[in-house]
């Protein structure tokens, strides 16, 4: 029994330690849109194209293009919870107001409004973090989708990527608490049967 219960504690402690180990890895490709580098011009991706691990699935991009757009990607996320984290600015060229982004995403789908103001500008973009927080039993898209209909003057984003929420610290001491109760208590049964 006593070799059992080592068994079991060493699968906890492995099991914990692959979980937080992939706690701090990224599952999005090219979370920065850097695939293909576009220099200081604007490229513009129509419905089925793709770029850099993203795949338009509406209307044309940088988030607008010529008309609102959507692009997506499949994550290779197992079961689980998850943080989305992803910077958020406006295209400057419409003047101020705001630019709304829907984000969907395993579980969650939420509406992300940026006002622009008069300081955003190219070189300044005044990006504002976000989160969204998920759960998924495996595999999840991830779509980011233009509401704004003011030309091709939508929301931009930006630094998008995805974490795994790491277990409470004191999760794996409390399993393996119980665990060793458990066999503990099995343990000393089969001694008051022998």
């Amino acid at each position: 029994m006593k070799k059992n219960l080592a068994v079991a504690v060493a699968a906890i402690a492995l099991f914990f330690g692959a979980f937080t180990s992939n706690a701090n890895a990224s599952y999005v490709t090219d979370g920065e849109f850097n695939n293909p580098w576009g220099g200081g011009g604007f490229t513009t991706y129509g419905t089925g194209g793709n770029f850099g691990g993203w795949n338009v699935v509406s209307g044309s991009v940088d988030l607008d293009g010529n008309s609102p757009g959507a692009i997506n990607q499949l994550i290779t996320t197992g079961a689980g919870s998850y943080v989305l984290n992803f910077s958020l600015s406006g295209n400057p060229d419409a003047g101020n107001g705001p630019k709304t982004v829907r984000v969907t995403v395993g579980t969650a789908t939420h509406n992300f409004t940026y006002n622009i103001s008069g300081s955003n500008n190219h070189s300044n973009m005044n990006y504002l973090a976000e989160s969204l927080a998920f759960n998924t039993s495996g595999p999840t898209t991830l779509t980011f989708q233009s509401l704004s209909d003011g030309g091709p003057f939508g929301p931009v984003v930006s630094g998008v990527s995805v974490s795994a929420v790491p277990l409470p610290a004191a999760l794996p001491f409390f399993l393996t608490s119980l665990l060793g109760m458990f066999g503990f208590k099995n343990f000393r049964r089969q001694t008051q049967l022998a």
